[in-house]
């Protein structure tokens, strides 16, 4: 369902110094003859000056001045003679302490550093060295006039600031007591304190065997009984009984059978954290010891460190694979996960300012902003790979007959199609691929059928009443397009396009017991299969050129026995008879396109016109199709692809009417509103275009049927006069990377766009200003709009499901036929794009009147190019 809203931003990472200090007092171990390299072993922030402490298995002890947009060179402040265990800053609250450095080694020793403070001739004092314990310290705090301590040794020692010293530069400390010894090694201590007045706090320590002692610091008493602060402190001792309820040893060790790793008090919650061997984290009641929550590790190996939030009630967990966990104990569950390093992460800990933390690794540390102030929702429903479409119904009847159907669709390259409910958002049903990769999606809601097309060319229809589903074959390549159109007098049909540059027709309809059916196919981009030839690729040019002459034909008609049986079916394949051979042929399609463009080209001269140049680079690649799109306007099949062109086919026997040219990198996306059509690039910016420009009538026949096609009908014979090449209307910019996906506001008639950018922007595209902004720290590559309510759905390619509010009304008219969902996939892999094809009239698909659109054009033509 709908998780809690965040977002998990890197800031930028701070990395080691490559080689060792020269100051290490600890002999490196050698690896093929060089050091090994120096890896972190602990980290502590110090907020009233900024620098993030880290300490080495060198021994060395150093910082990283912190500030908003970086840090500075890193500072050496002292070393052990062994890896540093712990480091401890204490603050000014903290008396004489306040300011200083405390660090621990495996050495056993505990240092008190001061680093530029007090003595301004010598950058780094060693104040004193605590000697006392036999093991490696696990723990260190200050309290007051106090340092607590922890060891392997088994003990919790107290050192006590020797009084009388109030007018020498440095404190001195004693040792005053030991004030526990465990059974075992004490693995970790934690302390923590409420705002309460009185309230001391209390230290929690942990041992290997997994029982938990209570200290509790009490004022002391005079002989009266009486408190007398000027006695100092003393520490209570409490093993088990306000945890174990009153049992001699503590619950906690019963739990954990494999021992705990690290504890830590909050005083705010009223609760134990405890990292365990056994790769769980829990959480205990501080009081009587009962378990509140219990989460394993999903990724099944050790969690290493956690840092809480206490504003937002979450705890922040790492592990050794280099994973980030947000648990919520509000809401009891686990919310987030993201990889932010390659190997384990050593410490969590909070820097700067609320919600930055710094994930430290063994050679860098990321500093990362977990953001709540969003303005959207992040939806999380099991998808573990990139988001390639989406589907937003329309509000028709759907499975239930009397409700409006406002389900919504969602794929990945998981191989997985999930359904969610639109009430809660809730994953209520997954559909899974297992033969190949889902590259495209969208959905029939007027037969309840789910169509995917995938990368080995197959197209399924889904029926989701049985789950049964039927496979369609007849491309070569991934299928990268899928859209319904109205292209039948109340016939809704599905074009399919792919790498292999084909178009594909399909009635998906089961009507008088026939099957789905290919009605067509023709190739819409790139060199002829068969032949391989460059007079394959230039044939299109030439049939612009034939068109002002004479009458084209189709060039050669085969037969095609469609997918699942049925009668035989036209399939196009160009270039017509006649078309220039090889590469001698070169000089003659550069003729035929200098002649469409108003302008003759002399051998090894430059067109004048526009867009020739472009069509004479773009013909000599074998291009793909990406994206297709039917306009129930213009009656016109649209398709765009990596060669840079737009292409406009007639649905009429499939000639090619003319193309739109300008864009200087992949076409990745269209979208149409009214006579206007809107497409999206990998150069980034997204350019207006008239259709089919009003000097050129398109065909008016209907789509020819394939008994008339196949036999020499009147299909497709005498279409109007064709071979415009269309220039922008207008650029729009401001995307800094692929534009993936574009749609209409039906309510509004403003366009949407996204981008890998990470942005969604709405834009007035009349005049060419951006509306509105959101931005997301992943990368967008799909879109859907809902009709049940104000928002747009966005998918990323780090598997999330984005919900932004939207700033404007998205219903317009109830819709009367099904909407449609585009997703294309780039050339270089996969930047799938969604947009929602025009359905049933044109005022639903554009919301506007045919006056108001024409009116928006003339309008456009004043603002000029841009």
């Amino acid at each position: 369902g709908e998780e809690i809203a965040l977002a998990c931003d890197l800031l930028y990472r701070l990395k080691l110094p490559p080689t060792p200090s020269i100051h290490s007092e600890v002999q490196q171990l050698s690896i093929g003859g060089k050091k090994a390299a120096p890896v972190i072993t602990c980290v502590a922030f110090c907020f009233s000056k900024q620098r993030c402490y880290y300490g080495l298995d060198t021994g060395d002890i150093c910082f990283w001045p912190m500030q908003r947009n970086g840090a500075g060179a890193v500072r050496y402040v002292g070393s052990h003679k062994g890896p540093i265990t712990c480091i401890h800053i204490p603050r000014k609250q903290d008396g004489e302490l306040g300011g200083l450095i405390l660090s621990g080694s495996v050495d056993g020793h505990i240092k008190i550093w001061d680093y530029q403070g007090k003595v301004i001739q010598r950058p780094t004092v060693l104040i004193q060295t605590l000697y006392g314990h036999t093991g490696t310290i696990t723990g260190l705090f200050a309290y007051g006039q106090h340092i607590i301590s922890s060891s392997t040794d088994r003990t919790i020692k107290a050192w006590k600031a020797v009084e009388g010293r109030g007018q020498l530069v440095y404190p001195w400390y004693d040792l005053q007591a030991t004030v526990a010894t465990l059974d075992g090694w004490v693995r970790s201590m934690s302390y923590d304190r409420s705002q309460e007045v009185g309230d001391h706090g209390t230290f929690y320590a942990v041992d290997e065997h997994g029982s938990i002692v209570r200290v509790v610091p009490e004022d002391a008493h005079d002989e009266e009984g009486k408190r007398a602060p000027s006695k100092g402190i003393n520490f209570a001792v409490d093993v088990g009984p306000s945890i174990g309820g009153g049992a001699a040893q503590s619950v906690v060790r019963k739990v954990h059978d494999r021992g705990v790793l690290l504890v830590r008090y909050v005083a705010a919650w009223g609760v134990l954290l405890t990292l365990c061997y056994d790769n769980a984290l829990r959480v205990y009641d501080a009081d009587s010891g009962d378990i509140q929550h219990e989460w394993v590790n999903e990724n099944r190996c050790l969690f290493t460190d956690l840092e809480v939030d206490t504003e937002f009630s979450e705890v922040l967990v790492g592990d050794k694979l280099g994973v980030l966990a947000i648990y919520s104990l509000k809401a009891g569950r686990l919310i987030a996960t993201k990889r932010v390093a390659a190997g384990p992460i050593v410490r969590i800990v909070s820097v700067m300012t609320r919600q930055v933390y710094a994930v430290v690794c063994e050679r860098e540390a990321g500093i990362w902003r977990v953001d709540h102030e969003l303005t959207h929702n992040v939806l999380r429903g099991g998808h573990t790979r990139a988001v390639v479409a989406l589907y937003a119904c329309s509000g028709g009847s759907g499975a239930m007959p009397e409700e409006e159907d406002y389900r919504i669709f969602t794929a990945s390259v998981d191989n997985t199609v999930r359904l969610w409910d639109p009430y809660d958002m809730a994953c209520v049903r997954v559909l899974e691929e297992r033969a190949s990769e889902v590259s495209a999606m969208t959905f029939y809601e007027a037969w309840n059928i789910l169509v995917t097309g995938h990368d080995s060319g197959d197209i399924r229809l889904w029926d989701l009443d049985t789950g049964a589903a039927r496979t369609l074959k007849q491309h070569t390549n991934s299928v990268t397009s899928l859209t319904l159109a109205l292209m039948r007098r109340n016939e809704e049909l599905l074009i399919s396009a792919g790498f292999d540059g084909m178009v594909v027709i399909w009635d998906i309809r089961s009507l008088r017991n026939e099957p789905p059916h290919m009605i067509a196919k023709f190739r819409a981009h790139g060199a002829d299969p068969v032949k391989g030839s460059l007079a394959a690729t230039l044939s299109n040019a030439s049939r612009l050129s034939a068109a002002h002459t004479a009458t084209p034909t189709p060039a050669s008609l085969s037969g095609a026995t469609p997918q699942g049986g049925g009668s035989t079916v036209p399939v196009f394949d160009f270039p017509p008879a006649g078309a220039p051979e090889g590469a001698a042929s070169l000089m003659s399609a550069r003729s035929d396109v200098a002649s469409l463009v108003g302008s003759s080209l002399a051998e090894g001269g430059a067109a004048a016109g526009p867009g020739a140049d472009q069509v004479l680079t773009t013909l000599a690649l074998e291009p793909e199709v990406l994206v297709v799109r039917y306009d129930v306007v213009k009656r016109v099949v649209i398709t765009a692809g990596n060669d840079r062109t737009i292409r406009v086919w007639s649905p009429s026997g499939y000639y090619l009417l003319g193309q739109h040219l300008g864009h200087t990198d992949a076409v990745s996306c269209l979208a149409l509103d009214a006579n206007l059509l809107f497409s999206g690039s990998e150069d980034t910016t997204i350019r207006i275009w008239d259709t089919v420009p009003a000097s050129h009538t398109p065909p008016s026949a209907a789509l020819s049927t394939p008994s008339s096609a196949g036999s020499g009908g009147k299909a497709g014979s005498e279409p109007p006069v064709l071979g415009f090449i269309g220039s922008a209307m207008k650029v729009l910019t401001g995307h800094t990377r692929c534009v993936t996906a574009l749609d209409i506001n039906p309510a509004t008639g403003h366009l949407l766009s996204v981008s890998l950018d990470g942005s969604l922007r709405f834009w007035d595209y009349v005049a060419g200003t951006v509306l509105h902004k959101f931005t997301h720290h992943e990368e967008f590559r799909c879109m859907a709009l809902r009709f049940d309510k104000c928002e747009v759905l966005v998918g990323t390619a780090q598997a999330s499901v984005l919900r932004f509010p939207s700033p404007e009304p998205i219903q317009a008219t109830p819709a009367p036929l099904a909407a449609a969902t585009l997703t294309t996939v780039s050339h270089s892999g996969a930047v799938p794009v969604t947009g929602k094809p025009e359905q049933g009239t044109p005022s639903r698909a554009s919301g506007r009147t045919a006056s108001e659109a024409a009116g928006i054009t003339a309008g456009l033509g004043k603002v000029g190019l841009s």
